[in-house]
């Protein structure tokens, strides 16, 4: 009893807990004080859902990297010159296709739908009506290719999109790249990770194996997922306090309560912060 006595006393007659329990409660308790403290609360839950509301990343590529790596450079001269555009996604065929096949085509015209498509194969075609020719055999297709288009001034900056392979006396095409930019200038980076998540199951289980790029992605990645996983982390523990705190407090109005509490802290922590 005596050790009791002695380990409560302390307690009993700290200062704060004097203070708390002599003082703050009546004050706080008090009729005149408590339309203040409502106002308060529906100001800092007001501000803290709006906060909710406009959740973003504001995590910028440039501080994420070293300052003398190529992503960086590419990114400073994107945020420069071309900040008001879409992204420009490299699109890498890394397979010989028949590119001459009228089935190949449409396939690769189904892939850049909902695109702006900057391809050495869509100007080649154009080429081939204005000139008035056709190329439906793998012979006709890369000869006039070779020696014809890719020759005219206009159509010369295509050559390093496309690589030959010489086999005996004849020329395969076995690989080729083309970019595809988005049609909307708005929200870019919202724009890259819907560009990501459209184009990379299409990558797993096409039949003409390609590869997209920007010196973005892996960013995007991050950026992809820094929004929702704090929201899921906070609900998820939100929602485990109530499980447990349904059954540990009996009282209905306890629970509400306590209900309002972690809710305000968990709106005010994704919020404010």
């Amino acid at each position: 009893d005596l050790s009791t006595h002695h380990d409560s006393v302390p307690y009993q007659n700290h200062f704060i807990q004097h203070f708390l329990r002599e003082h703050y409660t009546e004050w706080i308790t008090n009729t005149y004080v408590k339309p203040f403290v409502v106002i308060l609360y529906l100001i800092y839950a007001s501000f803290s859902f709006m906060g909710c509301l406009q959740i973003s990343d504001g995590s910028n590529i440039i501080n994420l990297l070293a300052s003398n790596s190529p992503s960086v450079s590419f990114a400073l001269t994107q945020q420069k010159y071309f900040s008001n555009y879409s992204p420009v996604i490299g699109f890498y065929i890394y397979e010989p296709i028949e590119y001459w096949n009228s089935t190949v085509q449409e396939h690769l015209k189904t892939l850049g739908q909902g695109f702006n498509k900057i391809s050495w194969i869509d100007n080649y075609f154009h080429y081939l009506r204005v000139i008035n020719v056709s190329a439906s055999t793998k012979s006709d297709f890369i000869n006039i290719l070779k020696t014809s288009f890719l020759r005219s001034p206009e159509y010369q900056h295509f050559v390093d999109d496309i690589i030959f392979s010489k086999n005996g006396d004849e020329y395969d095409i076995i690989a080729s790249k083309m970019y595809l930019v988005a049609r909307t200038t708005e929200k870019t980076r919202e724009e890259v990770v819907e560009l990501l998540e459209r184009l990379r199951p299409l990558s797993l289980i096409n039949s003409i194996k390609f590869i997209v790029f920007n010196p973005t992605f892996v960013f995007m990645d991050r950026y992809s997922s820094s929004i929702i996983s704090p929201i899921l982390t906070s609900g998820f523990s939100v929602l485990t306090i109530l499980i447990l705190t349904f059954f540990l407090v009996i009282n209905p109005l306890g629970n509400f309560w306590l209900i309002l509490t972690v809710t305000s802290v968990e709106l005010g922590v994704l919020g404010l912060m």
